[in-house]
């Protein structure tokens, strides 16, 4: 993207991430052309830009704009669930004011993203995706032999999330979960959801939430 915003008929061709995806995963397939994505605008490589935001701020009443606003390359290590974002464009993001550490809740609906930069993911070679097709049935083959049937492979957890990053979601699950739906199952539900891809070590959500009451109340002897 020029510096400065788009027009808005200039916006109009810019791309979904739905649209963006049927063009990378003609190279990269569905899993590989999210990631090439989503690293991309981590680095500031790919820019994207939400026609609808609201803003957040505590417990306040939320602040809604029509403008076009670029959403910041750091917001998207924030992002809360990425299935919808891959979907329609919709992205809650959860980050805080680094000078007071309050929590604050971005919600952009509609993001999109510049097709000249999506342009500059590259081609791989036909070898290297004809490789990357065998290795499903490979992994298969190897399920079968050792307990009689195809099975898939678990997902490998990638690095554990920081105590500061944890720290920061809390702030804002306190202000989404309260009473019964502040759960041990619910928060680390959350928390998988916003570090999607990272390891949620779950002795430090439990240290977060504090001990929690547990078991049937005595009862009184007679």
């Amino acid at each position: 993207m020029a510096d400065g915003l788009p027009s808005p008929e200039e916006f109009e061709k810019w791309l979904l991430p739905p649209d963006a995806l049927a063009l990378v995963e003609k190279t990269y397939g569905a899993p590989g052309a999210r990631v090439a994505i989503m690293e991309r605008l981590h680095a500031k490589i790919i820019d994207a830009i939400s026609p609808s935001t609201s803003f957040t701020k505590g417990d306040t009443e939320p602040t809604h704009t029509k403008e076009l606003i670029p959403v910041p390359a750091r917001y998207w290590k924030y992002i809360h669930d990425e299935s919808t974002f891959w979907q329609n464009g919709d992205a809650m993001f959860f980050t805080s004011d680094p000078r007071t550490s309050e929590a604050y809740i971005t919600r952009c609906f509609g993001i999109k993203l510049d097709p000249a930069d999506v342009g500059t993911i590259p081609h791989r070679p036909v070898a290297e995706r004809l490789d990357q097709k065998a290795a499903p049935a490979e992994h298969a083959t190897l399920a079968s032999e050792s307990d009689g049937r195809a099975a898939k492979l678990a997902p490998v957890k990638g690095p554990p999330v920081s105590r500061e990053h944890l720290r920061l979601w809390h702030e804002l699950y306190r202000l989404v979960y309260r009473g019964p739906e502040d759960t041990e199952p619910n928060a680390i539900k959350s928390a998988e959801g916003m570090f999607h891809g990272r390891h949620v070590v779950r002795d430090r959500i439990r240290e977060l939430r504090g001990p929690q009451k547990s078991g049937r109340p005595s009862k009184k002897k007679g």
